[in-house]
C-alpha cells in the first residue's frame, strides 16, 4: 500500500517585532489554544485519515538563532465533508510554551519570524473520488474572532498534490 502523505501548508507567517499590532482575536501569540479552530473542507469522497491532523507552529529569534517549536494534535469532528479541528488537549498544548518564549523575546525587544502550519492527511472515501474539486481550509483563534482562509478560493486538493509531489490513498 502507497504510504499516504501529508499536506503542510504554511498559514501564516509573523513578524515577532514588538511593533506588530494583530487584533487579539486574530493573534495566535494571544490566542488561548482552547478556543482555536480550524475548519478543513474537503472534495466528496475525500476523508480525513483518524489521528492525522496537527498545528504545528515555530519561531526563530532574529537576532539569537534560537528556535522554538510545537505540534499539537488536532481532533476532529466532522459534518459530511466539512472537519471541524481543534487541539485535542489544550490544557497541555505545546503551542503555550512557544507563545511564552516568543512573548520573552518580545519582551527584550528582539524580532523574529514564525510559522504555523496545520498537517493532514487525506485518503479516498470512494474509489475515484474526484480530487480536482475545490477545498477549504480556515482558522479562527478565537471562538467568535474572525476565520482566516487559508487557502485560496480557487486551490483544489489536486492542486495540493501536484505542488507537493505526493500522491493520495484508499482510507484505511
Amino acid at each position: 500500500m502507497t504510504p499516504l502523505q501529508t499536506f503542510r501548508p504554511v498559514l501564516l507567517a509573523l513578524a515577532l517585532c514588538p511593533q506588530t499590532a494583530l487584533a487579539a482575536p486574530s493573534d495566535p501569540l494571544q490566542a488561548d489554544p482552547a478556543a482555536i479552530r480550524v475548519t478543513l473542507t474537503l472534495p466528496e469522497g475525500i476523508g480525513l485519515v483518524a489521528g492525522s491532523a496537527s498545528l504545528q507552529f515555530g519561531a526563530t529569534n532574529g537576532k539569537t538563532g534560537v528556535t522554538t517549536n510545537a505540534t499539537d494534535a488536532l481532533s476532529d469532528t466532522a459534518t459530511g465533508q466539512t472537519h471541524e479541528l481543534r487541539l485535542t488537549t489544550p490544557e497541555t498544548a505545546q503551542l503555550r510554551g512557544v507563545q511564552a518564549v516568543i512573548a520573552q523575546w518580545k519582551a527584550k525587544g528582539e524580532q523574529g519570524r514564525g510559522a504555523l502550519t496545520v498537517a493532514f492527511t487525506p485518503c479516498l472515501a470512494s474509489p475515484g473520488a474526484p480530487i480536482d474539486t475545490s477545498m477549504g481550509l480556515s482558522i479562527r483563534f478565537a471562538e467568535t474572532g474572525p476565520k482566516m482562509n487559508l487557502v485560496d478560493s480557487t486551490a483544489t486538493l489536486a492542486d495540493f498534490l501536484k505542488a507537493s509531489g505526493q500522491t493520495i490513498a484508499a482510507c484505511p
